[in-house]
């Protein structure tokens, strides 16, 4: 198994850059989740959203991502459940 690259989008840096102690170490797992093998991490989305996965950051909080190529993924965004789906 080989680590993905890990390509961010400026909506999530900035949304990052808020996050604070529980919510940030829990943050570094999942981004070592995906890292490592993006499409277990993660479930695909169906309708609009084809071709993006999430994985759960929280109770509240989805991490929205898309495998570009064999050996990137492209963090778009961290949404509220509720908006996001």
């Amino acid at each position: 198994m080989y680590k993905h690259k890990l390509l961010f989008s400026k909506a999530f840096k900035r949304i990052t850059r808020k996050l604070e102690g529980k919510s940030r170490e829990i943050l570094m797992k999942r981004l070592e989740e995906i890292a490592n093998n993006p499409e277990r991490a993660g479930k695909e989305l169906k309708g609009p959203l084809k071709g993006i996965r999430a994985t759960r950051l929280n109770k509240q909080y989805r991490i929205f991502y898309k495998i570009l190529e064999k050996c990137q993924v492209y963090l778009i965004n961290i949404y509220r459940r509720e908006t996001a789906y």
